[in-house]
């Protein structure tokens, strides 16, 4: 599954399967590639915003899936307000 194609119910489908199996906290779709026309893209595109999207949003919320926004996690360790400091190793 490490390229997913098809119809909108199709790729839902997929995608399911890996938003249940891997539980990840950002998902990211890439519209098209290749030789396509700008017709074939902008439908790729505009399917992708109106159908497949949504649905991975309705899903992840199903699945209890929070978006890192929606969380308030840290970008990085030094912004946690929850882990306890470990010493610095010598120099």
């Amino acid at each position: 599954m490490m390229i997913i194609a098809g119809t909108p119910k199709q790729v839902i489908a997929r995608l399911r399967v890996l938003l249940q199996e891997t539980r990840p906290g950002i998902l990211a779709f890439w519209g098209n590639d290749g030789t396509v026309t700008n017709e074939d893209a902008r439908t790729c595109i505009r399917l992708l915003g109106q159908e497949v999207m949504p649905a991975m949003r309705e899903i992840g919320k199903e699945l209890g899936l929070n978006s890192p926004f929606e969380v308030d996690a840290p970008v990085h360790l030094k912004y946690s307000t929850d882990l306890k400091r470990m010493p610095q190793a010598a120099e």
